[in-house]
């Protein structure tokens, strides 16, 4: 663990407030976390979240990755029961408007603002808006920040150019259920461009610190036992507590609340929103 997670941490220790207990519960406001990105492109933080959180999701605000390739691919799936091979949609981006002068591109590390207008395909309804908001968005690109649409749409885009994203369900919100956005919906996004800035220095893979078998998807077990060492390491004294505690119980029912999307108990590497890719994977 790097000295700036321990930071995070241990800064994150002096908001307890001292209770009966041996052990107060650690509350963090999403204010102090400043995720106050709207609710379908970045997840929306709890009012109160455990340290938990702050271990696996804090960290994404200050950490970026390596840049990433802007070559389009087609994933391919094969049909376990019929051998089929199925080739799912591919991301289209029209460049709506793109300026004479482009001195900066965006690339995987940048952090980005821009103006976006969402609706779904075959609809008329705008879903999300940052212009009825009057409140531009900024992100960092190339963390899990924000939907893999994004992430792979706007590389390459320049300061001024607007694009129009259209999202297949697997790069946006798959089979997830929103109030606004039912199940398997391609997206279209509206995007200009407003500033492009390079970004902080990436850390650590907090993905791969967690799946211990590297089986891809954590466990609640996986996630217990990483939270413990964190704190661990937090106390400096070696005390971790016990699996059954119930403060780390409710720091891993937390996570698993905001991570695991489809509530089938595990969290995969597409639903983790923490860092979760090497330098060279990007």
């Amino acid at each position: 663990m790097t000295q700036a997670l321990e930071r995070s941490i241990l800064e994150t220790k002096t908001m307890q407030t001292t209770t009966t207990t041996k052990r107060p519960k650690t509350i963090i406001t999403s204010g102090h976390l400043k995720l106050t990105l709207p609710n379908f492109v970045l997840f929306k933080a709890s009012q109160t979240l455990a340290l938990s959180l702050v271990v696996l999701i804090l960290v994404v605000c200050s950490i970026i990755q390596h840049a990433s390739s802007t070559q389009k691919t087609t994933k391919v799936e094969t049909d376990k029961k019929t051998g089929d091979i199925e080739e799912e949609p591919q991301l289209v981006i029209h460049s709506l408007f793109k300026p004479e002068q482009c001195d900066r591109r965006a690339k995987s590390t940048d952090v980005l603002t821009l103006h976006y207008r969402g609706s779904i395909q075959g609809s008329d309804s705008i879903f999300d808006s940052s212009y009825d908001r009057n409140e531009p968005f900024t992100f960092q690109l190339g963390i899990g920040q924000v939907i893999r649409g994004w992430e792979k749409g706007l590389v390459g885009a320049c300061v001024g150019e607007k694009r129009q994203l259209v999202i297949p369900p697997h790069l946006g919100y798959g089979n997830a259920k929103h109030d606004q956005i039912p199940p398997g919906s391609t997206l279209i996004f509206d995007i200009e461009i407003l500033k492009v800035e390079e970004g902080p220095t990436p850390m650590l893979n907090v993905f791969k610190e967690i799946d211990v078998d590297t089986d891809g998807r954590l466990t609640r077990k996986e996630v217990g036992e990483f939270l413990r060492a964190q704190l661990a390491q937090a106390n400096r004294h070696g005390d971790s507590g016990s699996a059954d505690d119930p403060d780390q119980v409710q720091m891993v029912d937390e996570i698993f609340m905001h991570e695991d999307k489809d509530k089938d108990g595990y969290i995969t590497h597409d639903e983790f929103s923490g860092p979760k890719y090497d330098h060279d994977e990007l």
